[in-house]
């Protein structure tokens, strides 16, 4: 599909998971063929 995108979420759950990380970013345009891809790294500490 097509749409102004501003914000990508990682959640742990395809439906009602837990949002373990949001980002806010400016408007990017998605056209009916492009496509959009978006890396993010978590570090955790155990303990």
């Amino acid at each position: 599909g097509t749409g102004a995108l501003t914000e990508v979420g990682l959640l742990n759950a395809a439906s009602a998971g837990v949002l373990l990380s949001r980002i806010v970013f400016a408007v990017k345009n998605k056209g009916p063929s492009d496509t959009l891809k978006i890396t993010i790294e978590h570090t955790y500490a155990r303990g």
